[in-house]
Order: C-alpha cells, then sequence, then structure tokens
C-alpha cells in the first residue's frame, strides 16, 4: 500500500520484478488502461468502477449511496490488515474513526492470516 498513484509508483514496480504487472487503483476508463500498458503494465484491474452495475451483487441502496456520494463523503479508514483504504461515509467508519470504540472480533477466520485486527473484514461485508 501506498498514498502514491499506480501511475507513480509503475516504473519502480516494474524496475523490481521480471513478472508480469498488473495495474490497479485509479484505473477508471479506457484511457487509463492504454496508459499503464504503454508504460509496461502486463494488464490492468478495475473494481470500483463496477460497483454499480447490473452485474455486481451489491445492495441497492449501497449503489444509490455509491451514486449519490460526493467528495466529502469519502473517508479513509484503516483495513483489516494495516493498510489505509477509501471507503464512504457511513455508520461503520464514523465507528472505526472513533478511537475510543471499534467492533469486536469473536471469533478469527483465518482468511488473510492470523492477525491482530481491529475488526474483520469477514464479519462486515
Amino acid at each position: 500500500g501506498t498514498d502514491r498513484s499506480v501511475k507513480e509508483i509503475l516504473p519502480e514496480v516494474l524496475q523490481a520484478t521480471n513478472l508480469p504487472v498488473i495495474a490497479a487503483g485509479g484505473i477508471m476508463d479506457g484511457f487509463d488502461a492504454a496508459e499503464v500498458i504503454k508504460m509496461g503494465a502486463a494488464g490492468v484491474q478495475m473494481a470500483t468502477r463496477f460497483v454499480t452495475s447490473t452485474e455486481c451483487e451489491a445492495d441497492d441502496n449501497f449503489k444509490k449511496m455509491y451514486l449519490t456520494a460526493s467528495q466529502d463523503d469519502v473517508v479513509l479508514i484503516k483495513s483489516p490488515v494495516g493498510m489505509p483504504g477509501r471507503a464512504l461515509r457511513n455508520k461503520f467508519t464514523e465507528l472505526l474513526q472513533r478511537a475510543d470504540s471499534h467492533p469486536l472480533i469473536e471469533k478469527c477466520r483465518q482468511c488473510l492470516k492470523r492477525c491482530s485486527a481491529e475488526y474483520c473484514i469477514m464479519d462486515v461485508l
């Protein structure tokens, strides 16, 4: 994880490995995809762009929240593995941002690794 864009770090990643690199994060359209492929990425992964599609199984209320959100609704949270991530402000993100209150983990599901996360992603999805 980094606070730098994929386009900014891609040259460093490509130089550090001989493996094919898939660019992900901030790829919003064909122009972005073409740019990172021209830079040397073997392909792209897009996810956020498709959240509101018919094929996505997200709840319709979530899709509506997504479509009506403004820049001010986007907050940074700490993921269960400690990496920062963007999320839309809601009751859960507000709970995470309060230092005195975090959802309790009742049982580790070992979905990623044994961790000391403040919350379990499996329980909140």
